[in-house]
């Protein structure tokens, strides 16, 4: 997933501000994409079947849990300064 965002952003959105930089991203990230899918082939059946089952549970309860404890759910808005990281606590 990592891979595959860091190609979209560099089409879609090539002026951003990176701090890190993946060296030759178009030959990297490709090859990270097919590094992922050939050990996932190589699973065992069993646990490529059950490993989707996990996966969205993992992500209800992440979501569950995150809801409540968001800063963006509590009403609290992060905000970039223009030299220096993220200002934590403004409320709108």
């Amino acid at each position: 997933m990592v891979a595959i965002a860091v190609m979209v952003l560099r089409k879609t959105d090539p002026a951003r501000k990176r701090t890190f930089r993946a060296p030759a991203v178009y030959v990297v990230a490709p090859l990270a994409i097919i590094g992922c899918v050939v050990l996932y082939v190589s699973l065992p059946l069993k646990a490529i079947l059950v490993l989707p089952g996990w996966g969205g549970i993992g992500l209800l309860v992440y979501f569950f849990y995150s809801r409540s404890r968001s800063h963006v759910g509590r009403g609290i808005v992060d905000t970039m300064s223009e030299d220096g990281p993220p200002i934590y606590g403004i409320k709108n």
